[in-house]
């Protein structure tokens, strides 16, 4: 006759700690859903609720899409939506990984997709410079290494500006945390103290604290973060705390 752990265990002995929930590091299918919304609302934002894109139509989009614009103008919202996701999927892959494996991760996904990118929006402004111009060579090389906006060098593509924020965001959380492995208690300091930097930062207007702490943006990343701990180890006051903080 099989005996369970509770017959097994003496009259006295003390219960297990318990352990919090741990789910499985795979695809969430909700991830991808609010990816296609993030991407969809920038996507009409760009098409009818821009200003600037009055280059491309010849006139007010307003006038262009009496009817859409007011709902396209909010499309912008989309990329802070990106920003959160970024920030629970980042967490998410990071668990258990080495710096130099969550690094590797990041080129092979990021890289591949982005360099055809360059090139086709270099091809399309030389062709129909219309929206934007051409980039001397020189300049669209650097493009290619995604961080040339710490050498003063514009996007190929004004819409690619959001990838200096992931590069930098992936960079501070990989060097922080990643060299001495993620747990709950020090991915919360980590939050914290990311968002005491970022107000410090923006107070005081330091452009090189600006540079590594992202003030703007910070709270966006941390925030998803934070739901990413709670999907976890499930809810408590002090990811809360974070949340609430962002």
């Amino acid at each position: 006759m099989t005996t369970t752990l509770e017959q097994r265990r003496s009259p006295g002995s003390p219960s297990p700690a318990p352990v919090p929930p741990q789910r499985r590091n795979s695809r969430i299918a909700v991830m991808d859903g609010l990816r296609l919304v993030a991407a969809l609302s920038v996507s009409l934002f760009h098409l009818a609720g821009d200003l600037p894109s009055a280059k491309a139509w010849g006139t007010d989009p307003r006038f262009v899409f009496p009817h859409l614009f007011s709902y396209a103008s909010f499309g912008w919202l989309g990329v802070e939506l990106f920003f959160m996701i970024s920030g629970f999927v980042i967490c998410m892959s990071c668990w258990g990984r080495t710096p130099g494996q969550f690094f590797r991760s990041r080129v092979v996904r990021l890289f591949p997709a982005y360099w055809p990118a360059v090139a086709i929006t270099t091809v399309v402004v030389a062709l129909w410079p219309v929206a934007t111009h051409r980039l001397p060579t020189d300049e669209i090389i650097l493009n290619l290494t995604m961080m040339n906006k710490a050498f003063g060098v514009g996007n190929v593509d004004s819409a690619y500006w959001t990838l200096w924020c992931e590069l930098r965001f992936y960079i501070l959380f990989g060097v922080v945390m990643l060299w001495r492995g993620l747990t709950l208690h020090r991915t919360l300091l980590f939050c914290y103290g990311w968002l005491i930097a970022a107000v410090v930062a923006a107070a005081g207007k330091l452009p090189v604290l600006e540079l590594i702490f992202q003030s703007l943006y910070a709270p966006l990343f941390v925030a998803g973060i934070a739901f990413f701990l709670i999907h976890r180890f499930g809810s408590n006051l002090q990811i809360w705390g974070a949340i609430g903080f962002s």
